[in-house]
C-alpha cells in the first residue's frame, strides 16, 4: 500500500541503498514509521450557559466520536480572532474550556463561540467548520 493508505499502526520498512558503478557495498537501513490518527469529530456539537457580564464562560463541547483524552482546542468568540485553550480533558463524550472575560465582549447580549480546531496530544489536528454554540451575557435571567 502506499503511505497515504496506511491505518493507525507501526510499521518496519527496509530501506536499501546501493550504487552500481565501483562496486559500492549496499546500504540497508530499517525503517519504523508511526501512523497516529487524527481525532474524530463527526457529531460535535457546543453548548454554553447563560451568564453575568464581567463574568468568564464555560464552554461545553460534546461528541460521541471523538477519544477520550487532553486535547488543544481553537475557537473564536463572535467571529474574531482565533484563541486556544489548551490542556482541555475529554471524557465520556464531553469536554469544557473556559474563555477568559478579558476575551468576551463588554456588555450584554448573545455572543456566538465556534470551534475551529480540535488538537491531540499527538500533534494530529481536525479542523471544524460551522460548529458554533450561543450564549447570553447578561443576569436577567
Amino acid at each position: 500500500p502506499g503511505v497515504s493508505d496506511l491505518q493507525e499502526g507501526t510499521y518496519t520498512f527496509r530501506l536499501a541503498v546501493s550504487c552500481e558503478i565501483g562496486g559500492c557495498n549496499v546500504d540497508e537501513k530499517v525503517i519504523t514509521l508511526t501512523v497516529i490518527p487524527q481525532p474524530e469529530l463527526d457529531d460535535l456539537n457546543v453548548l454554553a450557559d447563560n451568564i453575568c457580564l464581567g463574568s468568564d464562560a464555560k464552554v461545553v463541547f460534546t461528541s460521541t466520536t471523538l477519544a477520550n483524552g487532553t486535547y488543544t482546542v481553537k475557537y473564536k468568540v463572535n467571529g474574531g480572532s482565533e484563541l486556544t485553550a489548551s490542556n482541555v480533558s475529554f471524557v465520556d463524550d464531553m469536554g469544557m474550556f473556559t474563555i477568559a472575560k478579558a476575551n468576551l465582549p463588554n456588555a450584554n447580549g448573545f455572543v456566538t463561540v465556534e470551534i475551529t480546531e480540535v488538537g491531540a496530544e499527538n500533534g494530529c489536528s481536525t479542523p471544524v467548520s460551522e460548529v458554533s454554540g450561543r450564549f447570553n451575557i447578561g443576569c436577567d435571567y
